[in-house]
């Protein structure tokens, strides 16, 4: 029995979650992304994983309004220091927490595992900030947002569009206190993968890692290129920028080599947009003068689909420097609200030898790599004869 196409499974696990039979366990396979086991003898074919799955179901145009655009940061610039971009989920996130209600994100639990957790005091918050650039698991997530529905608490839901639409398909539509924030995504990687380059930088230090942080901006500025230069804590206490050189997870990343099949023919990457707010970094934002004061810090980029989105934004206001924007002006240097990812001939090969050993994934690196930037490198001269 297939539950839908292969291609476009987003492993987020809600076809086990609905099964009522137990005949359905979420298994990775050879490359480490999570795809539906299907236990053929236990299977009552009743049909529940293939009508909640949410690749089987147009999640993005139900119940929603003219969408508004704004770009903006919060307004306490410790927040915005210590977040991605412009600390807007941050802020978002306290006022639901202040309410009594629950928030859902991506967060090193253990690390370096990424899964979805659930929080319900401002303490805890802090573990959701920061980029992960890896798929977060939220299997887990999923009976405790019910949960704590059911309860009749509010809850903000933050994740990728994959993410958001699994949690609509799983809880059903017309819930009032369920806000989901879908984050402009590039592409999720196996978080296998993420686990072997955290393994390999602790053998080549000969220490523990502790902490890893995708973008950091601690003496740059937010659109400054030295922010894609990673940060690693050791349990000696020493930290360290890991040079792009070394780093062939974030190399894989930023060309779009290692992502889940799905993420090159998203579903989630168009307007209007899956979830009630979406969040991204405003790249661009550097072309409007009123953001002028903004640019060092970081700047996110607002999109509000849905009632339920817009009195949240409202209630934050307070705490939140935003700008109304128009919507070409917003879409001009964010292709990502629109378009997936384009998937590169290097996918085919970095599963096939990354997690052989180190000298021969290296030498594969090598040559794959090497081989490109050489067959580049002569179009662009080809071309520049013309």
């Amino acid at each position: 029995m297939r539950i839908c196409d292969r291609v476009l499974c987003n492993g987020c696990g809600v076809c086990a979650e609905v099964c009522v039979a137990g005949a359905i366990v979420m298994h990775e396979d050879s490359s480490g992304f999570l795809y539906p086991r299907i236990d053929g003898k236990a299977c009552k074919d009743c049909g529940a994983c293939r009508r909640r799955c949410p690749a089987n179901n147009d999640l993005v145009v139900v119940g929603r309004m003219k969408a508004k655009f704004y770009g903006g940061c919060a307004k306490s610039v410790d927040e915005v220091r210590s977040s991605t971009s412009g600390g807007l989920a941050s802020v978002l996130a306290r006022i639901v927490v202040r309410k009594g209600g629950v928030v859902f994100g991506a967060a090193y639990d253990p690390f370096p595992k990424v899964r979805h957790i659930g929080v319900e005091k401002e303490s805890e918050l802090v573990r959701f900030k920061g980029s992960k650039y890896v798929e977060s698991n939220i299997s887990d997530a999923l009976p405790r947002v019910r949960f704590a529905l059911a309860a009749k608490r509010p809850v903000l839901f933050i994740g990728l569009p994959c993410h958001v639409a699994a949690v609509r398909s799983f809880i059903g539509e017309g819930v009032e206190n369920l806000t989901t924030i879908d984050l402009v995504c590039h592409g999720k990687p196996a978080q296998r993968l993420f686990i072997h380059w955290i393994q390999q930088l602790e053998a080549s230090r000969g220490h523990k890692v502790v902490a890893y942080r995708f973008r950091v901006k601690d003496d740059c500025s937010w659109n400054d290129a030295r922010t894609h230069l990673h940060s690693c804590t050791f349990a000696n206490g020493k930290e360290e920028r890991i040079s792009s050189r070394e780093n062939w997870y974030s190399r894989y990343f930023l060309g779009s080599a290692s992502f889940r099949e799905s993420c090159y023919c998203c579903q989630y990457a168009r307007l209007p947009r899956v979830g009630d707010i979406t969040l991204a970094d405003f790249w661009g934002a550097e072309n409007d003068a009123r953001f002028a004061n903004m640019i060092k810090h970081g700047v996110s980029l607002v999109s509000v689909q849905s009632e339920n989105g817009d009195r949240l934004i409202a209630e934050s206001r307070p705490s939140l420097n935003l700008v109304a924007v128009e919507k070409a002006f917003a879409l001009n240097s964010n292709r990502g609200l629109v378009c997936p990812s384009k998937r590169t001939i290097y996918r085919n090969f970095i599963y096939a030898y990354i997690y052989r050993s180190p000298c021969v994934a290296k030498l594969c690196d090598r040559i794959l790599f090497g081989a490109g930037a050489i067959a580049k490198r002569f179009v662009k001269m080809l071309r520049g004869k013309r």
